[in-house]
């Protein structure tokens, strides 16, 4: 049978390897990646391919990686309908998650503890062998600098340079019975050479600025290694190869694609929530918190018109707090219920220009039918974070 594989956040490590190590001492063969210390695109082709082989996909849950975009990708590959993988959630800290609502989750909040039920489920889905693990993604160490880079040249320039004069000496040495009265002294020599001063090199001060832009995902470059910086060891350490970058799995014939667009939107935080606006869009999305990165969600119709009144001057919103304008505003007026749950504004309406991509749900028969099920919408919010809101109405907010 396969083996186990755990998704985590980086910053849970310390329990993922000791959840690692416990589930190892009782013959499983298990799979995490530790490449993710320094996140890259290199190793996902490995990854993807190591969940879609395992018996059982465990993501521990806890805040962080909740906001983890690695952790969200892993799962997507889990849940994919041709995937179908046993996932077994284990709450580390926090909350359960409502994406994950209908499967039955470890509590270990209070410290790490095999139940023998638990363990009776992972032998089900993956019988321990005795077989080990798809080997590991190194982990390469990141090279610590020594010294100042500006000092190089001239330490080379003055190596060569002792190179040069001791090669004189031996050359006179050598030659001085058959030197004629007319050549030059070596000492004449070295003074010229000595005369050649080394300027060492300035890194450049004006280099022009460059802007990145976003490429898609399905059309990544291959990536290369860079080759390591010279070291005092007689042997080189020896770099991986580099595995080619082949983008997400395609989708299965008659499976919709996903729909993708650069949005103009405005957000607004309140006490116990958040309010969305979408240019071109006659609605209004106001997010309840459950916790502060996931809860509930539902769409109110924008009403306002420039011609009305932005706010209330009547409306005094105490110190630290706002009162919501324009769209925002007249709906929390208007809506007592929905103005007592979210509270008063703690930002400002921030406007700017956002990434959308909707991804469907469903499955596809084998006579290439569609049939749809629940999906979700990304928008990438101000502060370089994303919130996923489901077709069910439960939303999360992650990073």
């Amino acid at each position: 049978m396969g083996h186990l594989f755990i998704s985590y956040s980086k910053r849970d490590i310390e329990f993922a390897r000791r959840l690692r190590s416990a589930l190892q001492d009782r013959g499983f063969a298990v799979w995490m990646d530790e490449a993710k210390l320094v996140p890259s695109e290199r190793w996902w082709p490995t990854i993807e391919q190591n969940i879609l082989s395992a018996s059982g996909f465990i993501v521990i849950m806890s805040p962080n990686s909740r906001r983890s975009r690695w952790v969200e990708r892993e799962i997507l590959v889990a849940e994919r309908e041709d995937v179908d993988k046993p996932i077994f959630p284990v709450l580390l800290a926090g909350d359960g998650w409502s994406r994950l609502a209908d499967l039955q989750y470890e509590d270990m909040t209070r410290g790490l503890a095999l139940r023998p039920e638990f363990i009776a489920e992972l032998q089900r889905v993956a019988p321990p062998s005795g077989q080990p693990p798809p080997p590991q993604i190194p982990v390469e160490p990141i090279p610590t600098p020594t010294g100042s880079g500006r000092s190089l040249p001239l330490i080379v320039a003055l190596f060569a340079l002792i190179i040069v004069v001791v090669a004189l000496v031996v050359t006179n040495l050598n030659g001085q019975a058959n030197r004629s009265p007319e050549s030059t002294p070596i000492t004449t020599a070295v003074s010229q050479l000595a005369t050649n001063t080394v300027t060492p090199e300035t890194p450049a001060t004006d280099l022009p600025t460059q802007t990145l832009a976003r490429a898609p995902t399905t059309d990544l470059p291959t990536l290369t290694a860079s080759p390591s910086p010279p070291t005092a060891t007689a042997t080189p350490t020896p770099i991986p190869p580099t595995p080619t970058v082949t983008g997400p799995t395609p989708l299965p014939p008659g499976f919709p694609t996903p729909v993708i667009a650069r949005i103009r939107m405005s957000e607004q935080r309140f006490e116990r929530g958040r309010m969305l606006w979408v240019q071109g869009n006659s609605s209004i999305r106001v997010l309840w918190n459950s916790t502060t990165h996931s809860g509930t969600w539902t769409t109110y119709a924008d009403t306002f018109s420039d011609t009305e009144p932005w706010s209330d001057p009547n409306i005094i919103a105490p110190a630290g707090r706002y009162q919501p304008e324009r769209g925002f505003g007249k709906l929390w007026r208007e809506s007592p219920n929905l103005r007592d749950q979210l509270g008063w504004a703690i930002t400002l309406e921030t406007y700017y220009n956002a990434d959308y991509t909707y991804y469907a749900g469903g499955s596809v028969d084998t006579n290439g039918n569609f049939t749809r099920g629940s999906g979700y919408s990304l928008f990438e919010i101000a502060g370089f974070q994303t919130i996923r809101l489901n077709d069910n109405y439960t939303w999360d907010l992650l990073d």
